[in-house]
């Protein structure tokens, strides 16, 4: 008998760390090697099916991982670069009050030296004269629906997609009615 050895909830969280820690390798690159992982994914039997929707959630979890580190890594960024402006400008601004154009340390020298102003506008301050108007072109995404709905061509507008892959725990009530949609044994997703 030809038997198939099924994967297990561990073997599968081992594949996903597995994907996981290549495409931050990577940089966020989907490499042809984890390509070739993806398309050596057998899904062939309901546990795998079930294995493949914990994998499928746990790469959600690690995007929204790392898309709540990014964040938190900008707002640390930002507060460094507003901390060294600060520096910057307390340094210049001691400099000023003591009438220094040059201070020393042991290593390091700091010049006061000219440079063109940098320029502060306050919008609600300003008056009309010195404002300009700008046009701005931007599609018109209720309208082009419409339009392509009612089937007319635009260029450069078309509808994609239309289809999702969605995951739902599957209840005694929604098994019975779920049995005719079901795929056959060795049938292949």
């Amino acid at each position: 008998m030809n038997e198939t050895k099924q994967a297990t909830l561990y073997d599968l969280t081992v594949q996903a760390q597995d994907v996981i820690a290549k495409i931050v390798e990577s940089k966020g690159e989907l490499s042809v090697e984890l390509e070739r992982t993806l398309a050596e994914l057998d899904l062939n039997t309901a546990s795998k099916i079930d294995g493949y929707n914990s994998l499928i959630e746990r790469l959600e979890w690690e995007h929204d991982y790392f898309d709540y580190k990014i964040s938190g890594l900008k707002k640390v960024s930002l507060a460094i670069c507003k901390f060294r402006e600060r520096l910057r400008d307390a340094i210049r601004a001691h400099m000023v009050a003591l009438d220094k154009k040059e201070a020393l340390g042991n290593d390091t020298r700091f010049v006061r030296s000219n440079c063109r102003p940098k320029l502060e506008v306050d919008d609600a301050l300003l008056p009309m004269e010195w404002k300009t108007v700008v046009t701005t072109y931007v599609p018109d995404r209720e309208r082009i629906e419409e339009a392509l709905l009612g089937g007319v061509e635009i260029p450069g507008a078309h509808f994609t997609g239309g289809e999702a892959l969605r995951s739902y725990a599957r209840t005694s009530l929604n098994k019975k009615r779920d049995t005719k949609n079901e795929l056959s044994k060795g049938e292949k997703i």
